[in-house]
């Protein structure tokens, strides 16, 4: 994509400016279409990725102010990036519910949020746990925390 983009952006020499512009139409085009076809696939392998990484925190997030902080900036982080995902998904299919790429990759979206929220189940259980003493202590070690 980085190769159409430049390509986009030069300015052509005034005897070419007509056939430059059906050029740049076209290397818009087939930049949109390898967005649509790479930008889910992407996003699905580094969500599916990073949601492993979340059970390492299984049992260690009131250890520290630091981990507890970092948990919760990886875990948004992650959440913010599968909704742009499932926005993406959702409104390609609400062009054409037909479509069955869109269909399978809204199925798949769905199954990875579905994924997440079980990765993400062990936080409010350890949370209540936990003594709240502990966790009003980290809110004066770490201030991001309030």
């Amino acid at each position: 994509m980085l190769i159409i983009s430049l390509t986009c952006n030069v300015v052509p020499p005034t005897s070419l400016k007509k056939s430059w512009t059906m050029i740049k139409t076209f290397c818009l085009f087939l930049s949109s279409v390898l967005y649509k076809i790479f930008f889910p696939i992407y996003w699905i392998g580094l969500t599916l990725h990073h949601s492993s990484s979340l059970e390492t925190y299984k049992g260690h997030l009131l250890e520290s102010a630091k981990t507890l902080l970092e948990f919760l900036n990886f875990s948004e982080s992650l959440e913010r990036k599968l909704y742009k995902l499932y926005y993406y998904a959702h409104l390609n299919f609400d062009v054409d519910t037909t479509d069955a790429k869109s269909r399978e990759l809204m199925g798949k979206v769905t199954t990875l949020m579905t994924t997440l929220e079980e990765t993400l189940s062990f936080y409010t259980p350890e949370m209540l746990k936990g003594d709240y003493s502990k966790i009003e202590k980290f809110y004066a070690d770490e201030p991001e925390l309030k």
